[in-house]
């Protein structure tokens, strides 16, 4: 497979499922500049309609720092468009989960097993 990471976005009513599948190790930079031309709906005008964010790693195989960065930028996203409630994660690995622990990210998120677990 490829580094590239394959994803895709789902707007359900109020909430944005962002399906992220392989290899989180491209730059993130390079990632999130192709996310945000190639999706409208992470356009910070349209993050408004959206009440929570949830990421589900669960086709996720590996996550690097670049990773991490990935996350981390569209969490700020998310946050300058007005919103405080926290990004939720959804099937994350044991690997993912020591990897956010390491760097001390873990917090940050909301952590569920699946998508219908989330209150």
């Amino acid at each position: 497979m490829a580094d590239y990471m394959k994803r895709s976005l789902e707007a359900r009513g109020s909430l944005l499922l962002i399906i992220l599948e392989g290899k989180f190790r491209n730059s993130a930079n390079e990632f999130n500049e192709d996310l945000t031309k190639d999706e409208p709906l992470l356009h910070p005008r349209e993050f408004l309609q959206f009440d929570q964010v949830v990421f589900d790693l669960s086709g996720v195989e590996q996550m690097s720092s670049s990773g991490i960065g990935i996350l981390v930028v569209l969490m700020k996203m998310f946050q300058a468009a007005g919103h405080t409630e926290p990004i939720v994660i959804i099937g994350a690995s044991a690997q993912i989960k020591r990897v956010l622990r390491t760097a001390q990210l873990s917090s940050m998120f909301r952590h569920f097993r699946k998508l219908d677990h989330i209150p």
